[in-house]
């Protein structure tokens, strides 16, 4: 049998003396048998792991039902989550359903004089190292903090970065509960007179009302606009003649004592 096993023909006479490539190469036999023995276990106690199921017979799953949300002091968290279940209507919380310290002095925000800056309880929430100044000092502070407060573009929305200048400001005017202030608002000179006014107005009051969120008393502040008839950089008018920076100082707010 010198083809068995596809070993091949035999090589030419003339070359190998008749003998095969099974002859030739180690490895290769015309004469070996292969024997292959295998073991099959099916495991697990359920049917279903015994034999094969079709997935289209298995169980249908039956509908949950959708979950009910109460909330009965309208804070945005569930009764079943909520910590703080009286919390009063508009108070902002947090995932537990209780008022928010965003300064985390332990004093809630709906309380908190200071929402921004940690205190102690017993001074309302507001830090006691602060000192009283007198009214002069105390607009020339602030202008120091408001110096270079920013507005989105033809708006009286207050700009993020804005917020520090602000959240300082407050912790002075907190500090100083018995003087009165104005605040005027100033554009600069690029648009008409009109409606530089009604900006300026706006800008102004947007300012009050956000250090009125911090607990700053707003009957001691007034808001003013003056458009563009006070510019910092008289000179920027028309605003072509100035660089960028010296308009944006145009754009500003000041407080000045009121006596």
């Amino acid at each position: 049998m010198k083809n068995f096993d596809a070993s091949g023909k035999p090589m030419p006479y003339h070359n190998s003396g008749g003998i095969t490539a099974a002859d030739a190469e180690e490895g290769r036999d015309d004469n070996m048998v292969t024997f292959s023995i295998g073991v099959h276990y099916k495991i697990g106690k359920h049917k279903e792991a015994l034999q094969w199921n079709s997935p289209l017979n298995r169980p249908t799953v039956v509908p949950q039902t959708p979950f009910e949300c109460i909330d009965a002091d309208k804070d945005g968290v569930c009764d079943q989550w909520d910590k703080c279940l009286d919390t009063p209507e508009g108070i902002r919380v947090d995932g537990s359903g209780c008022s928010l310290d965003s300064d985390g002095d332990g004093v809630p925000d709906s309380e908190d004089k200071c929402p921004t800056i940690p205190g102690p309880p017993t001074n309302g929430g507001c830090p006691e190292k602060l000192v009283r100044i007198s009214g002069e000092d105390v607009a020339t502070r602030i202008n120091a903090y408001l110096e270079g407060i920013e507005f989105d573009y033809n708006s009286d929305r207050i700009r993020e970065q804005s917020y520090d200048k602000l959240n300082h400001a407050a912790e002075v005017l907190l500090a100083n509960p018995d003087f009165k202030f104005v605040v005027e608002g100033h554009t600069d000179a690029a648009g008409g007179v009109d409606y530089n006014q009604k900006l300026s107005d706006r800008r102004a009051a947007s300012v009050v009302r956000y250090l009125a969120n911090k607990g700053v008393d707003t009957t001691k502040l007034s808001s003013i606009g003056k458009g563009k008839s006070d510019l910092k950089w008289p000179e920027c008018n028309p605003v072509t003649n100035c660089p960028a920076w010296k308009n944006l100082e145009n754009r500003r707010v000041v407080f000045k004592e009121i006596k």
